[in-house]
């Protein structure tokens, strides 16, 4: 009852979702992204002949992310239904700014401070079903839920530079898979076979190790 969306706990074998209705495009989008990308990868790694394949190899996380993103915009686009892509970008956003990339660094307040009226601005041109006192609200409230997860961990909230930097994964798993994939669009079908990065592929195929031939991004 306490999560804003899904999330997977290999270590449970479980998907915890939230405790209200799901909307179809919503139960699409979960099922390409945490199913077909997340879920499938963790389960043809652990009956692999390398088990370790479904916990997960040294940066395997921004092809992951990656992976689970492309997998959520193709079945978006197969049936009509918008993407937003303003987490892909938020995260990446808020992490350059608190650690100081092309800025000062920043502090959880004055992070909060400039994500309020930003996310207002963004809501009042792109979200035209909204009226201002609503977009207000939302503004502040998905600015503070931003800056809880850039600085989550930190002890001193005070402390100007210090941040939780693992949101810069999607944005850079997008860019990856979408290279990847505009060179072999195979690729997806070799990364199947566990959660790995794929500058590991060429090792796995050498010890024979490679996905199923039955798709189960074709079957999503």
């Amino acid at each position: 009852p306490n999560v804003a969306g899904p999330r997977v706990e290999a270590g449970l074998r479980q998907v915890f979702l939230p405790a209200e209705a799901i909307p179809l495009d919503e139960l699409r989008e979960y099922v390409s992204h945490e199913l077909a990308g997340h879920v499938a990868r963790s389960m043809a790694g652990e009956s692999s002949l390398l088990g370790l394949l479904g916990m997960g190899t040294k940066g395997y996380m921004v092809t992951e992310e990656g992976i689970a993103d492309y997998y959520e915009r193709q079945a978006a686009a197969l049936h009509g239904d918008p993407v937003d892509d303003s987490g892909i970008w938020l995260g990446t956003l808020s992490i350059g700014l608190a650690c100081g990339v092309a800025s000062s660094p920043q502090t959880f307040s004055s992070l909060r401070a400039f994500f309020e009226p930003f996310l207002l601005l963004y809501r009042l041109l792109w979200r035209d079903d909204e009226d201002r006192q609503t977009a207000e609200r939302r503004a502040q409230r998905n600015a503070f839920t931003r800056c809880l997860r850039t600085f989550r961990g930190v002890p001193n909230l005070e402390q100007a530079g210090i941040c939780n930097t693992k949101d810069v994964v999607y944005l850079r798993g997008r860019w990856l898979i979408e290279q990847e994939v505009a060179r072999d669009e195979t690729v997806l079908d070799r990364l199947a076979v566990g959660k790995v990065d794929v500058e590991l592929l060429l090792e796995l195929g050498r010890l024979g190790i490679t996905a199923s031939s039955h798709s189960f991004r074709t079957l999503a």
